[in-house]
């Protein structure tokens, strides 16, 4: 627990839904470069999965918010 006020997953109607940011084990947010925002993100992602029982195969859609569209090839490129 990162004492963050809300829940990084929920279940309902046999699904999780869940959000991410670049967000640091401690709590604190990744404000580095896009590469390792949108890893970190990723990361915590599939960290909460595994944490569920669950895995990126079983994902039926991924948001993306960036505050660049020049880093659109780069999230590609990552994800």
């Amino acid at each position: 627990d990162i004492g963050q006020p809300f829940s990084w997953a929920t279940r309902g109607g046999g699904m999780l839904f869940t959000a991410h940011g670049p967000v640091r084990a401690d709590g604190s947010i990744e404000t580095g470069a896009p590469e390792q925002q949108i890893a970190l993100t990723f990361d915590n992602l599939a960290q909460t999965l595994r944490a569920a029982g669950s895995h990126s195969d079983k994902v039926l859609q991924v948001i993306v918010y960036l505050t660049d569209v020049n880093d659109v090839k780069l999230l590609d490129d990552i994800y």
